[in-house]
This record gives C-alpha cells, structure tokens and sequence, in this order.
C-alpha cells in the first residue's frame, strides 16, 4: 500500500468484547466465540493522493469470529470464520459487510512436519489495500504482496491463499524443506490498478544448524504470475543464501544474499 497523502485510520474497539477464555470443549474440539463492536473514523477513507479527493467515513462496526480447534499430540486442524460488518451513517455507500475463513493444519511425525494454511476473503477494496495491524504465519524479512494503495471506485476483491510447507529432518543438524504458495484475486469490477490474477510460487532447500540458535540455509525459488485480463504473465527465479539468528521469542535477525530473474511473456507481431 503506498499514498503520498497523509491519512488518519482509528479503529475503536473498547465499545464491547465477548469471549470464552476457557473455551467450550467437546471431545478433543476447543471452541472459542469472539465478538468485538467499535468505532471507525478514517478521514481519506480511499486513500486518495490530493486532499481535494479525500473522503472521510465515520461509524460503529461489529466483528464476530468463531475459532474451533482439534488438537491431538501429533497434529491440529484449526477452522475460524469471521464476519465484519461497518455501518456509514453519512456515507451508506461505502458502508459494507465482509466476510473471511481461515484453515490452519498442522501434522508431524518422527521425522518430518507439514504444516498448511489456506485463507478466504470477500471485502470491500479498501479493507483489502489497508495493512492489518497484525501479520500472523509471516516470517522476519518474507516478501508479501501488497495491494495498488489507491481505491477509485467502489468495488469488491475475492481472494485465495493456499500456504503448504513441508520439513524433513536428514539428521538433527540438516533439514529439507519444501515450500508452496498459491494466490488467486478477483474483482467484481475491472480497474486499471484493479486486475485480477494467479500466482504460483515454490522454494525447495537445505538447513543447516549451525548452533543451537543459528541456522543456515540454501534455497532454490521460482514463481509464475498471470493477470487475468491484460497485461503479461511473468516468471520469476532465482537462489538465495540466508543466515537466521533467533535470541529470543521478540529477537530475529537475518541476512540474506540471492538473485533472482524475472522473464516477462510478451507477444510480439510482424507484418509483410
């Protein structure tokens, strides 16, 4: 998200909070219900670049989500759906009700873990360009796609991601691991800084630990990005070597030396 102009984004969520700590358990499922309600003022609500163009929204929101958990010694399968819905008393337009379904699963054995995370959303563009507060399963220094920064018209993102990941322990000091991403966004209306696409990316490599703290890893990459209107499909790939330093659960530090190429698909025609 990038805009040149400044912009206030205030999210109130003291008005009310509801949930279950302890959680309602049955069997080996953990059910945990959370309802939030607040207040929203945004003053350049779609993140206009002159001030000319800001809008501004104003009203109370509610949130419900429900986590339900099944958890085992050896592995956990994870369901949370959520609601959110944002009422405009002087903008009914923009006003909207979003909703979100995150799958999170997690399997090991002696020797190896897979692990996956497949995530849906249907909101409003603006919720989608606004960075969440919170950026859970991102790592220290990974790349995440972000959004245009720019919102010109009312419209509506649909988007997938499909998150696999796959270790295997060779010994204790040398690990295999395979990587996978899968992203797909639809709009309900086509912009020019609103296209729809596909994006396949992997990573297959080898860790070393270097200490109990340190590791150090080489990795092969490539990914695949098709727009699905306009535009080239591009490929991307590359290798990297990194260096990870954990102290402690708030202290990580990294180093990392690649390169990577791109190759754009462009068609190109000729007359005689």
């Amino acid at each position: 998200m990038s805009s040149s102009s400044p912009k206030l984004y205030v999210a109130l969520g003291a008005g009310a909070i509801l949930g279950l700590s302890s959680g309602v358990r049955a069997d080996n499922w953990e059910v945990r219900p959370r309802i939030e309600a607040g207040g929203t003022y945004n003053d350049n609500y779609r993140l206009a670049d002159t001030s000319a163009d800001k809008l501004q929204v104003y009203g109370p929101y509610i949130d419900a989500q429900l986590d339900a958990r099944l958890m085992s010694p050896i592995s956990k399968l994870e369901f949370v759906p959520e609601v959110r819905s944002d009422y405009y008393p002087t903008d009914h337009a923009d006003q909207s009700t979003d909703g979100y379904l995150t799958i999170d699963g997690d399997y090991k054995t002696e020797r190896s873990d897979f692990t996956g995370i497949a995530q849906y959303a249907n909101e409003t563009v603006i919720y989608s360009e606004l960075l969440s507060p919170t950026f859970p399963g991102v790592a220290l220094g990974q790349v995440v796609g972000g959004e245009s920064g720019i919102v010109s018209v009312r419209n509506r993102e649909q988007l997938e991601h499909v998150v696999p990941n796959f270790t295997y322990d060779f010994t204790q000091r040398t690990h295999l691991n395979l990587q996978g991403a899968f992203d797909r966004a639809t709009f309900n209306q086509a912009a020019i800084q609103q296209v729809g696409y596909d994006n396949y990316s992997g990573q297959a490599g080898l860790l070393f630990n270097v200490t109990e703290l340190s590791t150090l890893s080489v990795n092969a990459l490539g990914a695949r990005f098709s727009p699905q209107s306009g535009g080239n499909a591009a490929t991307t790939y590359g290798a990297n070597l990194e260096w990870d330093l954990i102290r402690s659960q708030i202290a990580h530090f990294y180093a990392r030396l690649g390169d990577n190429r791109t190759r754009s698909d462009v068609t190109t025609t000729s007359t005689i």
